[in-house]
């Protein structure tokens, strides 16, 4: 865990770019959304069976709080 958050501690929004990757992998399609204006969340998830879905992503240094 402490590898993915050094992995991106000085470009936090290539986090998204990585579970857009993640999701990929599992069999969905994946949209990445703007990093301003996004409309509330990160990435628009669609499955082989059409359903959609939208994910937010977020990667905090351990103690750290919203």
């Amino acid at each position: 865990m402490d590898g993915i958050i050094a992995a991106f501690a000085d470009h936090p929004a290539g986090f998204e770019g990585f579970c857009a990757d993640m999701f990929r992998s599992l069999g969905y399609t994946t949209e990445v959304t703007p990093a301003s204006r996004d409309g509330g969340y990160d990435i628009l998830l669609r499955g082989r069976d059409g359903v959609m879905s939208i994910v937010e992503c977020k990667c905090y240094a351990h103690g750290a709080t919203a």
